[in-house]
């Protein structure tokens, strides 16, 4: 046969040239297919000695895995004695055969190994079952129990491949690739850019076209116009809160590098009224890089630690968490959330089903974050942020939303051509991209780079392109202020409901008076004394109504106002008329409203 000639000759083709000596009247296609087949033979047909041991009356057992591809794997018995002809007998375990091997390293952790296999059926190597990327244990429990094929009943199907696959790397079979488990832009040992895509993440953007790319930016501009105060981009600060996110989405894919160089990653914090595109901003991040928004605009209203850490080694993309008022308060998360912003490693865990393995997470993905209500952060926090605060002012008219969202719907495919030419810029101009990224102020960067790719494209900087100051630490909302202003604006309708203006009184002592005398009391206030006001849980449900959501409940306003200075004797928080409720000093409410000018109060809103 072909396989038996192979050791007289240094390659397939001498083998060839042996065959056709030896078969001259042989078709050529045969020879070759001969010479195929015996290729295959050479490279995959083999055993892998397991044991051996002597049984009594000297008879010496040895063991071996075996891989042929007509045979698939194997347990060969082999049983041998002085005097008798030896014995053979096979224990098959799996009805494929191992083709392909593929060994991948990842070059910030050698620890963590992860295969790329191929297995064949023996009669029909049509009949594949490739695995990509995948633990060697993960491979051999869904041989085991998802894959038919399997004949093995001692379970031996893990020890069998893992045996396979070390012999294979012995004698240089098996293919070793650096290769990170994660999806974005890395640094090669040289300083070389390089993209690296996993499967569990996969990137959909175009090819770059310069026209393209001219489209995607006059849409780009149209989304601006729709976050503008005004519908007008070129006023100075009308459009800040959304340039502020825009920066950090076109740094954002190179924050692993950042971290690995030193500076600091920081969290892009979206908050504040609900209804004014706060989700729009973590979409575009999605759309500009050409992303599966299911993968990466997360709703993160029950996220776990072990869930933010996953999805956050995942990619070095901007990864967008939806609704965390839960999660900013949880120490886990707030924890693993700190040291994401300086660290890349930021979590391990011991497999004890996969024989104690120690699963290392990195945070890769620099983190988008937004919520309406605005919990108490968890200590350290804060400086971590960089918040974005959304008012009534970036609302916009049912109208204006929907027409918009129409126009971002049309336009998402557009915008994955702003990914393109930014993934184009990193490549050509690395040098120069790597210097403006790792500087300290990850909002300028990126104010920078987006203006070195309009000057790389040849185009004209927009009215809005302007560098922004983003606020590095975010202003705790005062409680009581919420409560005192919510109260001070519903009695004023109140009065103004009930009352002509010129009869509503000037001071807030008598207005009070009044309320109470009038038996004007909204539902939440259960009385007003000459000293006190005492209020039910039903205004926190209002001033929630207004988008603030005020942590601590009835116990925790109780303590904020007690720390006012004006509230000499401090309330508790008690029972009244059957409700618990808690107990204000009218000087509390008159220092928070004494400020405001009588003539703005009784203006119509």
């Amino acid at each position: 046969s072909a396989l038996a000639q192979w050791d007289k000759i240094e390659g397939p083709e001498d083998l060839e040239d042996l065959i056709r000596e030896g078969y001259p009247a042989a078709p050529l296609e045969e020879i070759r297919e001969a010479v195929r087949q015996a290729g295959i033979k050479k490279r995959l047909e083999f055993k892998v000695p397991v044991s051996t041991s002597m049984e009594p009356g000297g008879v010496e057992v040895t063991r071996y895995y075996c891989n042929a591809p007509q045979g698939g794997i194997y347990l060969l018995t082999k049983k041998a004695q002085q005097g008798a002809p030896p014995r053979e007998a096979v224990e098959h375990i799996l009805t494929y055969s191992l083709w392909d091997a593929t060994k991948h390293i990842n070059p910030l952790d050698s620890a963590e190994v992860t295969y790329t296999l191929v297995f064949k059926h023996r009669s029909n190597p049509k009949a594949a079952i490739p695995y990509q990327e995948a633990l060697l244990a993960d491979i051999t429990n869904d041989l085991v129990n998802n894959q038919a094929g399997m004949l093995d009943s001692r379970r031996r199907v893990h020890a069998a491949v893992s045996a396979l696959i070390d012999h294979m790397e012995t004698h240089d079979l098996v293919k070793v690739k650096a290769s990170i488990p994660c999806t974005g832009f890395f640094e090669d040992p040289e300083g070389r850019l390089y993209h690296n895509e996993h499967r569990d993440l996969q990137v959909t953007r175009p090819k770059y076209s310069k026209v393209k790319t001219r489209r995607a930016l006059e849409a780009l501009h149209e989304v601006l116009r729709f976050f503008a105060i005004g519908g007008r981009v070129e006023e100075p600060g009308a459009v800040d809160h959304a340039l502020v996110a825009l920066y950090f989405i076109v740094v954002g894919p190179l924050s692993a590098i950042r971290k690995q160089r030193g500076p600091e990653v920081k969290i892009l914090l979206l908050h504040g009224v609900p209804h004014t595109g706060k989700t729009i901003l973590e979409k575009l991040s999605s759309r500009i890089w050409g992303l599966p928004e299911n993968k990466t605009v997360i709703g993160a209203a029950k996220l776990t630690p072990p869930q933010l850490a996953t999805h956050i080694s995942m990619t070095t993309y901007p990864l967008a968490f939806d609704e965390v008022r839960n999660a900013l308060a949880s120490p886990g998360i707030a924890d693993l959330l700190k040291s994401s912003t300086t660290s890349l490693l930021v979590k391990e865990r011991i497999r004890v089903r996969e024989g104690f393995r120690k699963q290392s997470f990195y945070a890769y993905a620099p983190v988008i974050m937004s919520t309406n209500f605005l919990p108490d952060l968890y200590a350290g926090l804060h400086e971590r942020l960089i918040p974005v605060e959304f008012t009534v002012r970036h609302k916009r008219s049912e109208k204006e939303a929907k027409d918009f969202d129409k126009y971002f719907q049309e336009h998402r495919e557009d915008l994955a051509h702003i990914g393109a030419a930014l993934e184009r810029l990193f490549m050509k101009r690395w040098d120069r991209v790597r210097d403006l990224a790792l500087q300290a102020d990850q909002v300028k960067a990126g104010y920078e780079i987006l203006s070195l790719l309009y000057l790389e494209e040849g185009l004209p900087a927009p009215v809005w392109l302007r560098e922004v100051t983003a606020r590095s630490e975010l202003e705790e909302p005062d409680p009581v202020r919420i409560i005192c202003d919510f109260m001070r604006e519903d009695f004023m309708r109140i009065l103004r409901q009930h009352c002509r203006p010129e009869n509503i009184p000037l001071d807030w002592d008598q207005r009070l008076n009044d309320l109470k005398a009038k038996n004007l009391l909204p539902s939440y206030v259960l009385n007003i004394s000459p000293k006190r006001i005492t209020l039910s849980s039903g205004i926190l449900r209002e001033v929630a109504r207004k988008g603030h959501e005020l942590p601590g409940g009835l116990q925790g306003l109780q303590e904020y106002i007690n720390a006012c200075p004006e509230q000499t004797t401090k309330g508790v928080c008690d029972t009244y008329k059957k409700q618990k409720a808690v107990s204000m000093q009218r000087e509390v409410f008159y220092a928070y409203s004494a400020a405001i000018d009588y003539q703005d109060e009784l203006r119509n809103k």
